[in-house]
Formats: C-alpha cells, sequence, structure tokens
C-alpha cells in the first residue's frame, strides 16, 4: 500500500479523518485508532474496507464522532488479507470544547420557578426548556461577556414537578442537559 496523504480536521463538533493511497496489494481493510488522553491504551474506533489490490488512486473517510477535548493522537492501521498489517504515521487534532465542559444546572432539582445556569463562555447562548413530550415550555437568548458568567432564568409560569430538557445553542454547537424539578 502507497499512502499519499492521511489528515484530520476539526470541524463543528467532531474530528475528520481523511486518508488517500495511490496503491494498494492485498489490502482487507483499515483500523482507525486513537490514543487514549493518558496514552496509556490505543482504541479502534472503526474499520474502513481496503480495495483489495489495485493501481488507482482512492480516498477514504472517516469522522470521529467523539472526539477527545484537548490534542488527540490518530494512526491507520493497515491490514491484508492475510493477517499482516503495517501502521501510518501519526497525526494530531486538537478539538477545544469550551461550552459543553464548563456547563452547571441548578438547583438540579429545582422548584419549577427559576433555572440557574453557570457557563464560561462568551457570546451568544439560545436556551430552550423541553418537557418530556418534547414540547418547548420556556425560551430566551442570553448575551454573555468575556468571562461568561451565571445567572438565574425566572419561569413564567412555574413548572410542574417532572424531568425537563435544557438546550443551549451557541455558534459551535448545541447541548442538552436534564433538569428535574421537583
Amino acid at each position: 500500500m502507497e499512502l499519499v496523504s492521511f489528515t484530520a480536521k476539526v470541524i463543528d463538533q467532531s474530528v475528520m479523518l481523511e486518508w488517500k493511497t495511490a496503491s494498494e496489494l492485498d489490502n482487507d481493510y483499515f483500523e482507525v485508532e486513537r490514543f487514549s488522553a493518558d496514552d496509556e491504551e490505543i482504541l479502534v474506533l472503526g474499520k474502513a474496507p481496503g480495495h483489495g489490490t489495485t493501481r488507482e488512486f482512492n480516498n477514504y473517510l472517516f469522522v470521529d464522532q467523539e472526539p477527545l477535548n484537548g490534542r488527540a493522537y490518530y494512526r491507520l492501521k493497515q491490514v491484508d488479507f492475510n493477517g499482516e498489517y503495517k501502521y501510518s504515521p501519526v497525526i494530531t487534532a486538537t478539538y477545544k470544547d469550551v461550552f459543553a465542559k464548563r456547563i452547571t444546572l441548578f438547583p438540579n432539582p429545582g422548584d419549577g420557578t427559576e433555572l440557574g445556569i453557570s457557563l464560561n463562555y462568551q457570546g451568544t447562548v439560545s436556551i430552550s426548556i423541553y418537557n418530556a413530550q418534547g414540547s418547548v415550555v420556556e425560551s430566551a437568548v442570553v448575551q454573555l461577556g468575556e468571562e461568561g458568567g451565571t445567572f438565574r432564568y425566572p419561569m413564567k409560569s412555574k413548572l410542574s414537578p417532572g424531568v425537563y430538557f435544557v438546550r443551549l445553542e451557541q455558534n459551535s454547537g448545541t447541548l442538552v442537559r436534564k433538569w428535574i424539578v421537583k
């Protein structure tokens, strides 16, 4: 197998891995591997079927939909039909999920009169609160300063006891958290 390129690109909430071969000899499949955050183990994210034996260029694509926060290391394991294998060079991608990792809803459980949200994010955040049936019961748009912040959202009317889902949207993604009202 002649590997021409192997790249990683962060797109939205995922890492897109692309590689290209100029030729393949008895290529059964590729395993896409990612090193763990502590570099103690290697996780097989998935497989891509090879093209057997060919002298044509082939393009491959794999998307890591649950990337590690921070720098991640990826490599390919190319496996032949007879079980022999070889590895690609290791590449990196840096994914920064500053939105999803720094959000707290409080009190949780709450009394249904007010929802407190603490987040370390700057910019516009859309907030929607859904009941268990999927209907929107409250919504708002909040503009946060450079340090993010903590704010309390008073409900227009007291929510009934039950499970609710708080959907927070900002320019790089959407996050849903469960909120319980007693």
